[in-house]
């Protein structure tokens, strides 16, 4: 499939003139930690923080655990808006914490309001939430909810930002986030291998009074190795040569213009659906994501009818996600690509929608 067809939520597409920068790469192990080095200061400035970036060769998924262990002393609170808060919540009590769950509905997101009403009691140690559900294509509005936090000292705030960072403002040490997890396969349109989390000085503290806290799933190990501008585990030379050229794109772009572009993919779909009467976006106005955009298709049609019609066509989009989601199709925007690229993709489903429209309820 040519470039630019490829429109999944869970994932960036990469560019083609990254994939041919890259080819075999039989690095030394000095060239890979120069490389570390050199990607270091560009992470903090993706993270917007003064604080080390780990890097680790693996899914985010394992990341986030560790990241988990790290944050929760004995129960958390995790805000859930969508599929990938329920996983977030999951993922806590199978460690072992006692989760609260905070549930919105689908399309909305956690309000400050909200947060504030749930951190009345009982008491927790620590929040969590997604910052851009995957699953809803909404977007938490996170700068207002870390300030509720962090009107409380004694908390921590775990953020997972792999549908964020890179296309959505994020900023660690000025809203006072603890914990922040991104992957190399979201908004950042690298090849999937890679996570990166960062943490404060608040998170670190906490971290050393734990027990049995090991090597590898030791956080403050991983961030200890981020100083010094390498990796605790062995990491593919392609994925560090995939990262050095990716942020000096980035860097050439300006992270600004960046999440500028995002906004403006974002707006073009919202202007399209609100152009049609037999679909809708599921997230309400005000808190759509930048990167994923979920409709809400009249039944019979289901997102897996219309994902194969699009596919049809040589497009590559996303049925829904999770119990219910039957009859949502979601399409990603995020990466390298731009609201111009997105607009024969909205065409043609429109078509598929208009062939399709005697079969819709009224």
């Amino acid at each position: 499939m040519p470039w630019g067809r490829r429109f999944l939520p869970d994932a960036g597409e990469v560019h083609p003139d990254l994939l041919a920068e890259l080819g075999e790469h039989a690095l030394t192990p000095d060239a890979v930690e120069q490389l570390l080095s050199l990607a270091q200061p560009r992470l903090r400035r993706l993270f917007h923080t003064t604080e080390p970036v780990a890097v680790v060769p693996a899914p985010a998924g394992i990341l986030r655990e560790i990241g988990l262990r790290a944050t929760v002393e004995h129960r958390v609170l995790v805000l859930v808006a969508g599929p990938d808060s329920a996983a977030l919540a999951d993922s806590a009590e199978a460690l072992g914490a006692e989760v609260i769950r905070m549930m919105v509905h689908p399309g909305h997101t956690p309000e400050p309001e909200q947060l504030e009403r749930f951190l009345a009691s009982p008491p927790v140690d620590s929040v969590a939430l997604v910052h851009a559900e995957r699953g809803t294509g909404a977007l938490a509005p996170l700068a207002t909810l870390a300030a509720v936090v962090r009107r409380r000292p004694d908390l921590l705030l775990f953020v997972d930002a792999t549908g964020s960072l890179g296309a959505a403002p994020i900023e660690t040490d000025a809203w006072g986030l603890d914990f922040v997890l991104a992957a190399s396969d979201g908004p950042l349109a690298l090849p999937a291998g890679l996570s990166f989390a960062t943490a404060s000085q608040r998170l670190v503290a906490r971290a050393r009074d734990l027990s049995g806290r090991g090597v590898l799933l030791d956080l403050l190990t991983h961030l200890a190795a981020a100083a010094e501008s390498t990796v605790l585990t062995p990491v593919d030379p392609v994925l560090v040569v995939a990262l050095d050229r990716q942020l000096e794109r980035i860097d050439r772009e300006g992270l600004a213009e960046r999440w500028e572009r995002h906004r403006r993919m974002a707006e073009t779909v919202e202007r399209w659906a609100d152009g049609r009467k037999d679909i809708v976006l599921r997230a309400v106005p005000g808190r759509r994501s930048p990167t994923v955009s979920c409709f809400e298709l009249r039944p019979p049609l289901t997102g897996s009818m219309m994902a194969d019609a699009l596919s049809r066509e040589g497009w590559q989009v996303a049925s829904g996600e999770g119990p219910g989601s039957e009859h949502l199709l979601r399409v990603g925007h995020m990466g390298e690509t731009a609201a111009e690229r997105l607009t024969p993709l909205l065409e043609a489903l429109g078509r598929a929608l208009d062939e399709r429209a005697g079969l819709t309820a009224p």
